[in-house]
């Protein structure tokens, strides 16, 4: 059972477990190769594509809606260089940050599927998300806007600020 989840929380890493039984059931082979991500993290990967000017403003909401430590985070972290937008969420809003959260590809004949523009690969990622939801994950690529992630699952419906206040962000997040 192959993935990289060391840090996860010890329910979630319960769910994950299943949730590969489940794609092996359904004929499904996968791969899950992010679990925790800290916060630095995340702010480098939400930094790619995203202008000076974009980051300070975001860095302001972070501070009123997580808490000064996360928009000062941002900042710290300085520009990336440019690459694809792969998420939405800055450090502390990704449920990443609290070990809650998870990426996983499908694997056929060794290879690793991400297209999911091909009508055979989305069906892959759909059976995926189907097994998701089987197992009581909630699945990003049912998410609507404008980044869908088919390779995320996690373990809370809802964003990070609507679980946990601020004292809980900043003690529970991986820094």
């Amino acid at each position: 059972m192959p993935y990289k989840l060391s840090g996860v929380q010890p329910e979630f890493l319960v769910k994950i477990h299943n949730l590969h039984l489940e794609c092996e059931s359904n004929g499904l082979k996968i791969l899950t190769y992010c679990g925790v991500r800290t916060v630095n993290e995340q702010n480098k990967i939400y930094r790619q594509s995203r202008s000076t000017n974009f980051i300070l403003t975001k860095a302001s909401n972070l501070e009123i809606t997580l808490g000064y430590r996360f928009g000062e985070a941002l900042l710290r972290i300085g520009p990336q260089k440019n690459g694809p937008r792969v998420t939405n969420a800055a450090g502390g809003q990704s449920w990443h940050n609290y070990g809650y959260a998870a990426d996983s590809v499908p694997i056929v004949n060794g290879k690793l599927i991400w297209d999911t523009k091909h009508p055979r690969n989305m069906e892959l990622w759909q059976l995926f998300g189907k097994c998701v939801r089987e197992v009581g994950l909630y699945w990003a690529g049912d998410w609507e806007g404008d980044l869908v992630e088919y390779a995320h699952c996690q373990y809370f419906e809802g964003k990070v600020r609507d679980v946990y206040d601020e004292e809980q962000r900043i003690a529970k997040a991986k820094w």
